[in-house]
C-alpha cells in the first residue's frame, strides 16, 4: 500500500464520490498537470519494485521442489536389471587448478581441513585425485575427516607410510612397488643409503601407490560421499527437504553409493532426475540433471558418473538439488554425507 504522502495534496481531504472537476486553463491546470507529475514521479518507483517482483514469482525466482511421491518408489521393488554401461571402476575425478594453491618446490605442504570439506575436493585444490591424498595420510577411503584436522599434501603422486617393527626400506619399496632408491633420494626422508629405518618415523614414497578397491556395481556399502563439488546454496529446511549444491553447467554428478537406478527421466519440477534404490532402505535423488549417464535398470558403483550438472525443471540455476529417503521418510543428507 502506497503511504498518504503519495497521494496529491487534494485528493486526501475528499472522498472519490465529491471531487471537484479539475480545471482546464490558467494558472490552477498547471498547478493540477504539475501535481499529477509529482504523483506519477512519487508511484513511479513502486510500480518498478512491484513489477519485479511479479516477474520473480512468475518465471520461478525461488528454488521450490516438487513434494516426491514416495509411492512411486515404495514398495522398494527394482525393475528389471540391465548390465552395467558405465565404468566399473572408480570415476576420474575432475582436476583443476586453484591459483596460489599449486605446488612447485617440492616440499610436503599441510593443509587445515574447513567444514563441509572432503579428501576429493581437497585433492582437487591441489590438482590431484584423492587417492595419494589418501595414501599421504594413510586414511582409508571411507574415513571421515573432521574439521581442522591437519593433512599432508604430496609435492607429487605418492604415498606414505609411518614406520613400524619389523619395516625395511626392501620391503615399503615393494608394498608401494618402486625401487628402494626413490624413499633415499626424497629430501624430506633425510634417509642415508644403508641406514635402518627407525620406528615411528614418516615416510613419504614418490610414485607410491596402493591397490585401489574396485566397488561392486550395485553393491551399497552404508556410508553416502557427496555426489557433487561446489557450494551448498540451501539447507534441508520445512519445504525443501534436500541440499542444493552449486556448480557450473555440465560437471559430473556421482552416485553417493551403489544400488540400482530407479529412475532417470523428466518428473516435472525436478527436471532431469536420477533416482538410485540402494536396497537397504536407502533412496538418494539426483534433480536438475542437463543429461544422464545411467538408465532406469542399470547397476551403478559408488562414485561412479550417473549424470551431469544443469538447470531443468524448476530452477534458477545450474546445481544439483540431492535428496536423501530413508525408510520411506526424507532425511537431511549432511547427517549421512562424508
Amino acid at each position: 500500500m502506497l503511504s498518504p504522502t503519495s497521494l496529491p495534496r487534494d485528493a486526501a481531504h475528499h472522498s472519490p464520490g465529491h471531487r471537484p472537476a479539475p480545471p482546464r486553463n490558467g494558472l490552477a491546470a498547471a498547478w493540477v498537470r504539475a501535481g499529477q507529475a509529482d504523483q506519477l514521479l512519487r508511484i513511479g518507483p513502486h510500480l518498478a519494485v512491484l513489477t519485479i517482483v511479479l516477474l520473480v514469482v512468475a518465471f520461478g525466482g525461488v528454488q521450490r521442489p516438487a513434494a516426491l511421491d514416495l509411492g512411486a518408489y515404495l514398495p522398494l521393488e527394482d525393475p528389471p536389471l540391465t548390465s552395467a554401461a558405465g565404468p566399473r571402476a572408480l570415476p576420474e575425478y575432475q582436476v583443476r587448478e586453484v591459483k596460489g594453491d599449486s605446488q612447485s618446490s617440492g616440499e610436503m605442504r599441510t593443509y587445515t581441513v574447513q567444514p563441509g570439506e572432503n579428501v576429493s575436493v581437497i585433492a582437487a585444490r591441489y590438482g590431484m585425485d584423492q587417492w595419494p591424498v589418501l595414501w599421504t595420510n594413510e586414511l582409508e577411503a571411507d574415513q571421515t575427516i573432521q574439521p581442522g584436522r591437519k593433512l599432508r599434501i604430496p609435492p607429487v603422486s605418492g604415498a606414505g607410510r609411518t614406520v613400524k617393527e619389523g619395516d625395511t626400506l626392501e620391503s615399503l619399496a615393494k608394498k608401494f612397488d618402486v625401487d628402494p632408491a626413490v624413499i633415499v633420494e626424497f629430501p624430506g626422508n633425510k634417509l642415508q643409503p644403508g641406514a635402518d629405518l627407525v620406528v615411528d618415523t614418516y615416510l613419504f614414497v614418490p610414485g607410491g601407490r596402493l591397490p585401489i578397491p574396485e566397488l561392486t556395481p550395485g553393491y551399497a556399502t552404508g556410508r553416502l560421499q557427496w555426489p557433487a563439488r561446489g557450494r551448498i546454496t540451501d539447507n534441508y529446511r520445512p519445504g525443501h527437504p534436500g541440499i542444493d549444491i552449486a556448480n557450473a553447467h555440465g560437471v559430473p554428478i556421482y552416485a553417493a553409493d551403489g544400488g540400482v537406478v530407479r529412475r532417470a527421466g523428466w518428473n516435472g519440477n525436478y527436471g532431469n532426475q536420477v533416482v538410485i534404490n540402494h536396497r537397504n532402505g536407502i533412496l538418494t535423488s539426483y534433480s536438475h540433471l542437463s543429461s544422464f549417464a545411467v538408465g532406469a535398470g542399470q547397476l551403478v558403483a559408488k562414485g561412479s558418473i550417473i549424470g551431469y550438472n544443469g538447470s531443468t525443471g524448476y530452477s534458477t540455476g545450474p546445481h544439483l538439488h540431492f535428496e536423501v529417503i530413508r525408510n520411506g521418510y526424507y532425511v537431511n543428507p549432511l547427517n549421512l554425507l562424508r
